[in-house]
């Protein structure tokens, strides 16, 4: 889908593991999803940005999620973008949606509510389980030519081959958010292939391996973004980024089709 754009060892791996929304906001002309290209928002109209303010010892942080459009009124991301954590509670969200640039939104709503999965938790070594939530926004949105809900999997889909990660995420460690949306091509990796230990069932793995080489993947500020793959030749989301090494090693993503019940009860 590249091509379609406009269409459509163990201890060192798990030391460099980046839990992928803690980037300032920053806008650059050069940073980007890790080695990928730039593409129109309306061609991925259902693409959401996220802005997340919180507070952190009495100052405010900011940081940067992607999501994706499931409705008319809830966008879906990684539940570690708004569960209270180190950086502090959250006290503000902005769903930036119909933009390509995420310093400059075309159409911002405030998200009122969010919910993520109760078992939801982190892992001695770090690792993130059961990584979704669903923010509901402060009104409908009207659904145009370059805004529109994607497509979710069927309970238990099970995708092979390539897929795509989109996002406004870093080019690299202590690199800055790109200025627009890129995409990158990621095949998918077996989880018992995967070199991040003591993945479960609802966590799947893409990207490549090159530790010396081209790095290409998910990296800071994509968190919450869909990896997108094919079926019956439509856009589906496959799964929601959750962390990574910024493409030196495959990503893990939430599997989108482990929680469609969940999603399904949560969004009508």
């Amino acid at each position: 889908m590249a091509s379609k754009a406009n269409q459509l060892n163990n201890k060192y791996v798990t030391a460099v593991l980046v839990v992928l929304s803690c980037l300032p906001l920053v806008s650059s002309k050069t940073s980007r999803i890790v080695n990928g290209k730039s593409v129109s928002h309306c061609n991925f109209p259902w693409i959401v940005n996220l802005r997340i303010l919180r507070e952190h010892n009495y100052e405010d942080y900011t940081q940067m999620c992607g999501a994706s459009l499931i409705a008319r009124d809830k966008v879906i991301t990684a539940a570690h973008c708004v569960r209270p954590d180190k950086n502090g509670k959250v006290f503000k969200i902005e769903v930036n949606l119909a933009t390509d640039n995420p310093a400059k939104p075309v159409y911002t709503i405030p998200g009122v509510r969010y919910k993520y999965i109760e078992k939801y938790h982190f892992s001695r070594n770090g690792m993130p389980y059961y990584d979704i939530a669903i923010i509901k926004l402060a009104h409908r949105v009207t659904y145009s030519k370059c805004l529109r809900p994607i497509t979710l999997p069927e309970k238990n889909d099970v995708f092979t081959g390539n897929c795509w990660a989109l996002g406004w995420g870093s080019n690299g460690y202590d690199q800055r958010p790109s200025a627009s949306l890129q995409i990158v091509q990621l095949p998918i990796v077996s989880n018992s292939f995967c070199p991040w230990p003591g993945l479960i069932h609802e966590q799947m793995c893409a990207g490549v391996f090159e530790p010396w080489g081209v790095h290409k993947g998910i990296c800071s500020g994509d968190s919450g973004g869909p990896l997108i793959c094919e079926k019956n030749h439509r856009p589906v989301l496959a799964g929601l980024a959750s962390f990574g090494n910024c493409g030196m090693y495959p990503g893990v993503f939430t599997k989108v089709s482990s929680f469609v019940d969940w999603i399904y009860k949560n969004i009508e």
